[in-house]
Parts: structure tokens; sequence; C-alpha cells
């Protein structure tokens, strides 16, 4: 919906019955949407990451928005609390917020990617989820790869460019696409949502009425928040 038909912040919309997922009445509608960008899309990038590379112990995210966060919890729930995974970004408040949620923050308007990676201790990462859809970003995170890593593309926009001997096979590197989530994954989200709900709900950071809609993005845009939610 929004995609490839109208949808949006329209007071009506026609959804067609066979993509409804009934949530429990404990769940309001606004922890209802952790099921979808949050913890859809984010548990089904650490899926991809898991088939490219099943004995993950380190994970590196670049882009510490509200997607970038969702990968970071659906990572720490789905593989385990010890999984050292780091965060790129340059907003301080977005990298005070993946700490909080347990995250190890490095700050790539001060320092690369490596030197961050070294300074938390590690040579590199097993995997990369990028979720800010930059090009350097794509290309700083792979080169950050340990051997038989993957990158895993979860943002939309620019490209990358690597050469294939150096950068692809010599150290057995792979880039794989992660496109949101299937709705068979939703049952096993929601049952996560129900053990997790306290530290997810962490994510979601203001919320705005209908008609605070333009105040609500230009915050957004601002880089100060999580997750934003509109509610009626």
């Amino acid at each position: 919906m929004g995609f490839n038909r109208d949808g949006g912040y329209g007071q009506y919309e026609l959804v067609h019955e066979n993509i409804f997922f009934p949530v429990p009445e404990e769940f309001s509608a606004t922890e209802g949407t952790l099921l979808l960008d949050i913890m859809g899309t984010g548990g089904h990038a650490i899926e991809r990451c898991q088939l490219m590379r099943p004995d993950i112990e380190s994970l590196l995210i670049l882009g510490a928005g509200p997607i970038g966060l969702g990968v970071l919890m659906m990572a720490k729930i789905i593989l385990g609390k010890h999984l050292k995974v780091y965060l790129t970004d340059i907003v301080p408040y977005r990298l005070k917020l993946a700490e909080q949620l347990g995250g190890l923050p490095i700050n790539v308007s001060k320092v690369s990617i490596k030197d961050g990676l070294k300074a938390h201790g590690v040579e590199a990462a097993d995997v990369a989820v990028d979720t800010s859809g930059k090009q350097v970003a794509r290309e700083e995170g792979h080169r950050a790869l340990a051997q038989r890593g993957s990158l895993i593309c979860v943002g939309h926009g620019e490209g990358i460019a690597l050469k294939i001997s150096p950068d692809i096979i010599a150290p057995e590197r792979s880039m794989v696409g992660s496109e949101y989530f299937r709705f068979d994954e939703l049952p096993a989200n929601l049952r996560r949502l129900t053990q997790h709900r306290s530290y997810l709900n962490q994510i979601i950071t203001h919320r705005f009425g209908v008609d605070e809609i333009q105040k609500s993005f230009d915050l957004f845009f601002g880089g100060e928040t999580g997750k934003v939610i509109i509610e009626q």
C-alpha cells in the first residue's frame, strides 16, 4: 500500500482482505506498526544475513535511522544479545539511541568505518547491512568486511562500484539485496513483539496527530528522532 496503489494519510483506504494480519487487542495500532518497517524489514534483512553467513559473530549496520535501528534490534532478538553490532551515522542523537538499544556506535563524520571498528577492538565485520542507500557508505562498508563477508543492501538509492577480482573473488565476499519482508514472517514477529515489547517500543521516540504531519516530517528529516508515528 502506497507503492503500487494509493495509500498514506488519507481518511479512507481500500485494502484487500488477503493482506490483513490480525493482531491481539492488547497491542495498540501504533505498536502494530512495529511489525512492518522495524521488525519486518529488519528481521528479513537478518534472515538474508544468515543465508549468506551462518556463523555471524559481528554485524555492521550502515545508517542508524529507524530501519538501521530496526536491524539492530532484530539482530539482538534473533541472533542473541551477545552479538557485537556496530552502527554508523553522522547524527549524535541517532548514535546515542543506537547505543541505548545495545549497539556500538561509529560516528563517520569523525572517523572512517575501519578506524571505528578498530576503536571497538575488531578489524573487520562478518556481515554489513546498508540501510543508508549511499554509495560511499556501501563501498566503505564492503571494504570493512572480513573474509567471506557479505553486504546486504536494504536502503534504496545510489549505486556501488567494486572491482571483481580484489573486492569479490579474492576475499570471497558477496552482495545481495533485501526487500521489505514476506507475509509468512509476520506470525514469528508477533511472537517476538510479545516477548520483547518494552525493548522494541523504545524505537518510537515521537508521536503526532494528523494535523501535525508537516511538523513530524520536518523533525524526522532533521535527524533527531527514532521512529515517528502519526496517530489518528
